[in-house]
């Protein structure tokens, strides 16, 4: 059985929670819902406990913040603030205001989708809305990662790189290093010669992320 797909599910109210783990009963063999209350956590927080659980989609409630709940900010503003943290997370919006969240600050490849959608537990639209969302940055860690072994094959077989090869090499190891928590990166090298050179000194370590990404490809 393949490896089952990991959604955090941030929202204020435990009724909404509720409804939304009760929709994704009717798809527990092929979903985890991990939801996560924000009740009186500080932003920070908040997004340390997304990246925490390593999960494969992150869904917000738009309206975070309330008195009662006393969250620092909507769910835009978390939003981007998790997108900081990790690029290639999938990110969406739900909301019961579909129009308001669509005014907000929110950018245009993120998914806004109403809460109506999981009225009907029977239909399956919005399970596969998200899992389409899913495996399209699956499909692109990928590509990145295939793209990048091909050069470094080309390079450890002696193979000498030209120079946009060797700038394109940087860049698809900065893509796939971000593509975990920013906020364990260590500073980039500015001279490319002598990163290029790092680059190489940790082949293992880069070996075993490509590895991995590769693995999440398959699943």
């Amino acid at each position: 059985m393949s490896k089952k797909y990991r959604i955090a599910y941030i929202d204020e109210e435990q009724k909404e929670i509720d409804d939304f783990l009760s929709y994704f009963d009717e798809y527990a063999d092929e979903i985890d819902i991990i939801p996560i209350h924000p009740n009186n956590k500080a932003t920070d927080e908040i997004v340390d406990e997304i990246i925490e659980q390593k999960c494969d989609l992150v869904i917000i409630d738009f309206y975070l913040k309330y008195a009662e709940s006393n969250v620092e900010v909507n769910g835009d503003e978390l939003l981007l603030r998790v997108k900081d943290r990790q690029l290639n997370l999938p990110l969406l919006i739900f909301t019961s205001r579909v129009e308001e969240a669509q005014d907000s600050f929110v950018s245009p490849e993120t998914l806004i989708c109403s809460k109506k959608e999981i009225n009907d537990p029977e239909n399956s639209s919005f399970k596969d809305k998200v899992v389409s969302h899913i495996e399209f940055y699956k499909k692109l860690k990928k590509r990145y990662q295939e793209e990048y072994s091909k050069l470094r094959l080309k390079q450890d077989s002696g193979e000498k790189l030209t120079g946009k090869e060797k700038k394109r090499v940087i860049e698809l190891n900065h893509i796939l290093e971000e593509m975990s928590d920013r906020q364990r990166l260590v500073t980039p090298i500015e001279n490319q010669d002598q990163e290029l050179t790092e680059i190489n000194a940790l082949v293992d370590k880069t070996e075993e992320l490509i590895q991995k990404l590769s693995k999440e490809g398959d699943v």
